[in-house]
């Protein structure tokens, strides 16, 4: 080992005690940092926009005022704005969110919220001023993060402010409720990415979405379908979701192609719990369970129905069942019921979830079932 001489060392010593130049610039660094990425990601609040009487009105059990020109105002001076925390929530009617608006909160989403007085309380929380009016009207690459949002049963949660097709949308922890279409709408197509989302208590969870991907999301207690594609809803990746208790079926897929659904869990539709028609879709990795709790008609009595178009079902689990507490009717009658010239290929499944029949299959049909159990 090569030794230092001790003169070299000495001044060194001294160098550095003497001239503490390394220090002051590594602190100069440090503080251009801090100001280049600063805490708050460059996010203005919209406190400071609000007249200090709606502040307050935002934090009453029961905020009566539209705020939405406090919105208004903020977006002008920015396209990143923080929603703090409120005791109540905010009403919002007809904001335009331009290209590349990101709108950023802090809740706590609750499983379900059949009232608005479900999301009080639970901190970034917007509802709607006038109910013939929707909160947001949305352009292209627009992401709201950590947002409970409550709407009513002639809105839908996602509109156009154009009226045609919306793309980029990023949705992350934010929970939709009380909406006629909670992530979607009835009257444009939506591509959009959604991640951490709670979907409950609306007529429809999700609808109309093409080229979208959905993941680690929880899609519950809807009025009637949990997820609905139809006509041309195509090209859609569904993960690792929690699709459970919607009143008709929790998957509803008619006159769409190349979807897949893949490690989720469904569980207690009012009807068949995968309706599919004339569709083509993948199904992997999936548990089915107590699928047509509140149907007497044996084709709505089933985990999987199938009318038509084609389907490739590998590795999934088929379960019957009452509701929680025991009560109710033990459904389903069948995991596959099949009509109308389907073509199914079903590998490496459990198929005995069910209190009749593994499969009814009609005349005419192309089924293939491999090393599964019926």
């Amino acid at each position: 080992m090569r030794n230092i001489d001790f003169k070299k060392r000495t001044f060194l010593k001294y160098a550095i005690y003497g001239f503490p130049i390394l220090p002051v610039l590594f602190k100069a660094k440090v503080a251009v940092g801090s100001e280049s990425f600063p805490s708050n990601d460059g996010f203005i609040s919209i406190r400071p926009f609000l007249d200090p009487k709606d502040w307050l009105d935002c934090n009453s059990k029961k905020p009566l005022k539209d705020h939405s020109y406090a919105l208004i105002n903020a977006l002008k001076e920015s396209n990143k704005i923080y929603l703090p925390p409120v005791k109540g929530y905010y009403l919002f009617q007809n904001v335009v969110l331009p290209k590349g608006t990101i709108l950023k909160g802090e809740s706590e989403l609750p499983y379900v919220a059949n009232d608005i007085k479900d999301i009080i309380g639970n901190g970034s929380a917007v509802s709607n001023f006038d109910s013939k009016c929707p909160i947001f009207k949305f352009n292209n690459h627009v992401s709201l993060k950590g947002l409970a949002l409550y709407g009513n049963k002639n809105i839908d949660g996602l509109i156009s402010a154009t009226g045609s097709k919306v793309s980029n949308i990023r949705l992350s922890k934010c929970g939709f409720y009380n909406f006629r279409i909670g992530i979607g709408s009835l009257s444009n197509y939506i591509k959009v990415d959604v991640e951490d989302c709670n979907v409950s208590s609306n007529n429809i969870g999700i609808a109309n979405v093409v080229d979208s991907k959905l993941t680690l999301s929880t899609i519950n207690a809807n009025v009637m379908y949990g997820i609905k594609l139809s006509d041309g809803a195509n090209d859609n990746i569904f993960s690792a979701l929690k699709i459970e208790w919607n009143g008709e079926n929790n998957l509803y897929v008619k006159n769409a192609v190349n979807n897949v659904i893949s490690t989720s869990i469904l569980d207690r539709s009012g009807k068949a719990g995968i309706y599919l028609e004339n569709s083509e879709i993948i199904l992997n990795e999936i548990i089915i369970r107590r699928s047509g709790g509140s149907s007497n008609i044996p084709k709505e009595s089933t985990h999987i129905y199938i009318k038509g178009g084609n389907a490739i079902i590998n590795n999934i689990i088929t379960k019957s069942g009452r509701n929680d507490d025991g009560k109710g009717k033990l459904s389903p009658d069948f995991s596959i019921y099949a009509e109308n010239d389907a073509s199914l290929i079903i590998s490496d499944s459990d198929l005995t979830g069910r209190s009749v029949d593994s499969v009814y299959e009609m005349s005419g049909n192309d089924m293939k079932i491999r090393n599964s159990k019926k």
